[in-house]
């Protein structure tokens, strides 16, 4: 695990299952890599923050990120956000209804594990500014289809 990779994080129990249930797939959460053993996060129950990764159960997609000063600057102007309850209602209503028009309960100053990931890729030039929110398995799929 490297500076800017990003980390697929597969955990058990209620929330997760309904995730990937409703994500279709083997991830609930993404997590961005500021080092080899510590992970930039947005988990619900706490603000945006870096933590030693606690992870056991994860997929780590290198991202070959060649500027890793962007890493540090991207956390620095992340760390603290709060969790945005209200885009995993967006989320939700896209994944179960279609509603991809659906952007009344976005907050731009909060973030989603995926959303800050998503950031992130455009941020360091992945993903082109403005691509659609993602929720983690459908981050992952894009990633892979973009050949990493």
């Amino acid at each position: 695990m490297e500076a800017g990779d990003l980390v697929f994080v597969r955990e058990k129990g209620v929330i997760p299952s309904i995730i990937r249930f409703f994500d279709k797939g083997e991830f609930n959460h993404v997590a961005i890599a500021v080092d080899s053993t510590h992970i930039l996060e947005a988990e619900y129950n706490t603000r945006v923050r870096i933590i030693e990764n606690p992870y056991t159960n994860f997929e780590v997609i290198p991202l070959k990120i060649k500027d890793k000063s962007k890493v540090k600057r991207f956390a620095a102007m992340n760390i603290g956000k709060k969790y945005d309850f209200g885009e995993i209602i967006r989320i939700w209503l896209r994944l179960v209804f279609g509603w991809s028009w659906f952007s009344k309960f976005n907050t731009p100053k909060e973030v989603v594990c995926s959303e800050l990931a998503g950031d992130f890729l455009q941020y360091v030039g992945i993903a082109p500014k403005g691509s659609e929110l993602l929720a983690p398995n459908e981050l992952y799929r894009e990633i892979k289809d973009l050949g990493y």
